[in-house]
């Protein structure tokens, strides 16, 4: 598998994070702060193999907005895990 570097980073609004899948998994995508705090989970699901483009606007789990500042987001298929970092701004 594969992880993107987001797009427009840093942004203001949201941002796109693509990933591609060589084969059908179960995969997990969350965004944690840059103190690893999580604060969202963009995607937690069984998908077939492709290319695959998530929006994050830039909230939490409970619908509130997030601070500006340097966060990391993780994409989890099975027991591998590849991160990147993304910046905020408002």
């Amino acid at each position: 598998f594969s992880l993107g570097q987001n797009y427009p980073n840093p942004f203001n609004g949201q941002t796109n994070i693509e990933f591609t899948l060589e084969r059908a998994s179960n995969i997990v995508v969350r965004i944690y702060s840059n103190t690893g705090q999580h604060v969202r989970t963009l995607v937690n699901a069984y998908l077939a193999a492709g290319r695959y483009t998530l929006v994050w606007d830039g909230r939490d789990d409970n619908g509130y907005k997030a601070a500006s500042g340097n966060f990391h987001y993780q994409l989890e298929v099975g027991k591998y895990s590849k991160t990147r970092q993304l910046t905020l701004l408002k």
